[in-house]
């Protein structure tokens, strides 16, 4: 049986994004609202790609924090482009980048799109224990 760690790394393409660094895109399941989704073994349960990325390059997620993306890419699993924090630093962020909903629509306001739908893909993940 594979390692979470294999599963998330092939279902992944390196695009160009936001940061310095590229975004890991998952392309394997997505949850309705464009986060990646993989089944975790482990706890018989599906979680969001980018909770997964933590857990296997960071260790747990306390039960208090979420991960968020300093890409804004939710299908971004690049361990150096997710952060913890409360559900307000998660909307404190939205703000501060202007990504609430639109007062008079209720969609969100004009942006970037995600990097996954214009990315050009520049590499395959890194191999596994390199």
């Amino acid at each position: 049986m594979s390692t979470l760690k294999e599963r998330l790394l092939a279902k992944t393409v390196i695009v160009e994004g936001p940061l310095d660094t590229p975004c890991w895109i998952f392309t394997g399941a997505k949850h309705e609202q464009g986060y990646g989704q993989i089944h975790d073994n482990d706890y018989c349960t599906t979680i969001k790609a980018h909770r997964a990325s933590w857990q296997v390059y960071f260790g747990s997620i306390p039960n208090d924090l979420q991960v968020l993306h300093h890409c804004d890419n939710r299908a971004c699993i690049n361990p150096e482009h997710l952060w913890l924090g409360t559900h307000q630093d998660n909307m404190d962020d939205m703000v501060q980048k202007n990504r609430q909903a639109n007062q008079y629509s209720g969609l969100p306001k004009p942006g970037p799109k995600e990097v996954y739908s214009l990315g050009m893909v520049l590499s395959l993940p890194p191999k596994l224990g390199k």
